[in-house]
């Protein structure tokens, strides 16, 4: 069968590892020094790839998959020694954030403090460079997104925080905005600024990444926040009604871990108005994010195939019914926008023979968890040497329990099976399938970094369906100089298994 895309052929090595989780004096971590360093460790150990959650701004609960925008970037990553630099800002003001947390993101703390920080950097950014910085003006009339996201965000701000749906009707779209407020387009100008100096170090360090022959893989979730700048500038694209309601909301049925479903609360996409429109916006988004990163991973693939719409207003995901997707008309259409775009689809989860052949047309690899291998043991397909060239093995994901987190959680027969396939005792079982992944056929073998440093659950980025202490997680500065100590074992591995 012939694909519509080649991707990731060569066997490679990759680390899951979000910006977010690395050490720094902010509070969280952010696009500094460290970042660097973590590619020179990456370099070191003979690992190709880069995988980040999203980078866009969030919303509500934190989470990388609930984005106030799928174009712009998250402020929280911006390294604000670059203003001190600039005399901008002193030493003094970003001291507070210095005094958080090391090994957690308070994100409570962080918005109360940083926000005030960034702001008053980015005024005085402006005062000084306004129309004398050439990349600053370049940035504003290229980047088409722009413009509606720092409108969307000083909006805002000027309506204290809330939706886009509960403000004025004469604000609640973009397309139908008159004068605004002189307040707002201050606000405006200073996000436009904010997201410039993402721009600028962000594109830095993916050059660094170039020079060091590393790819970065990003994710982009299917489906956007209701409460975005893509919803509010875009509404024609989306399931709305003419009173600026959603009509459905994403979810997943009923099933083995939930009997009432997940209700996920996205809007959904009117896909025929975008194919009348050859996918504009789809595309605009894939232009995007591959001036970020070099690989991109689509995740919830099977909603280009069928997706779970749920009536507006329903209290759960039960009364639900399966609507077509795009299909591979979607992909012919970005292949001949995008040639030779990269991408992994996740397809976890139950899915049907139409997803499954519309991923074979694709050609893209999808994904097989490590952790998923052993509960029926020994006929699971996740198993290694179940495993085939064109697909990606995970030693677990941003949802998973880390390595030694999930075998802590394991009866005793499951322990034993593990045991038996990785011939290891329980001291060196997570190093023992580490090395599962490298030696599988996969053509690309992504690992943790929790699972490196051999932490245990409470080390866990995400646990999906709960609502606190997730996506807090970060490596401090003595796990940080034990990571770069495991470079070498890396590397053995890479060479052994021809990585």
């Amino acid at each position: 069968m012939e694909h519509l895309f080649n991707c990731l052929q060569q066997r490679s090595a990759g680390i899951l590892h979000h910006l977010t989780c690395l050490p720094s004096d902010q509070g969280i971590g952010c696009i500094d020094g460290n970042a660097k360093n973590f590619l020179n460790f990456l370099r070191a150990g003979k690992i190709k790839y880069w995988q980040v959650c999203p980078l866009s701004p969030t919303g509500y609960g934190d989470s990388p998959y609930q984005s106030l925008s799928s174009f712009a970037g998250n402020p929280y990553l911006i390294d604000l020694n670059y203003f001190v630099n600039e005399g901008l800002l002193s030493k003094e003001d970003t001291r507070p954030l210095a005094e958080l947390s090391r090994d957690r993101v308070d994100f409570s703390k962080l918005n109360e403090l940083f926000w005030p920080i960034i702001f008053s950097a980015s005024e005085n950014f402006l005062k000084k460079y306004k129309n004398l910085d050439e990349g600053f003006n370049k940035f504003k009339s290229s980047a088409k997104w722009l413009d509606p996201f720092c409108n969307f965000m000083a909006l805002k701000e000027y309506f204290d925080k809330k939706p886009w749906y509960q403000w004025p009707a004469e604000f609640s779209s973009s397309s139908d905005l008159k004068k605004l407020p002189s307040e707002v387009i201050k606000l405006a100008n200073i996000h436009k600024a904010i997201q410039y100096v993402f721009h600028k170090q962000f594109s830095d360090l993916r050059s660094y990444a170039q020079q060091n022959g590393i790819k970065l893989i990003g994710d982009i979730p299917i489906f956007p926040g209701l409460d975005s700048a893509d919803v509010w500038a875009n509404k024609q694209i989306f399931l709305f009604d003419d009173k600026n309601r959603p009509t459905q909301l994403a979810g997943v049925p009923p099933d083995y871990f939930s009997e009432s479903g997940q209700l996920w609360g996205n809007p959904l996409y009117n896909w025929q108005v975008l194919k009348e429109i050859n996918y504009k916006w789809w595309l605009d988004r894939l232009k995007r994010n591959l001036e970020l990163y070099d690989v991109i991973r689509l995740d919830h693939f099977r909603g280009f195939y069928d997706f779970w719409a749920v009536p507006f207003g329903s209290e759960t995901a039960k009364n639900g019914s399966w609507n077509a997707g795009p299909g591979v008309d979607f992909f012919k259409v970005i292949k001949k926008k995008f040639p030779k775009l990269e991408c992994i689809a996740e397809n976890l989860g139950e899915l049907n023979k139409g997803v499954t052949d519309l991923l074979k047309t694709t050609g893209f690899p999808g994904m097989a968890v490590l952790q998923f291998a052993f509960s029926n043991f020994p006929q699971s397909t996740y198993l290694p040497h179940n495993q085939y060239q064109n697909n990606v093995m995970y030693t677990g994901t941003h949802d998973n329990n880390t390595l030694r987190g999930w075998v802590n959680s394991l009866g005793e027969i499951d322990k034993h099976n593990i045991r038996r396939y990785v011939k290891s005792d329980d001291n060196s079982l997570v190093w023992a399938l580490l090395t599962e992944a490298y030696k599988s056929p996969c053509n690309t073998a992504i690992i943790c970094t929790q699972d490196i440093l051999g932490l245990d659950q409470n080390a866990r980025l995400n646990t999906p369906g709960t609502q606190t202490n997730n996506w807090t997680w970060r490596m401090t500065e003595d796990q940080f100089f034990t990571l770069g100590k495991s470079a070498e074992t890396l590397r053995e591995l890479a060479e052994v298994y021809d990585r």
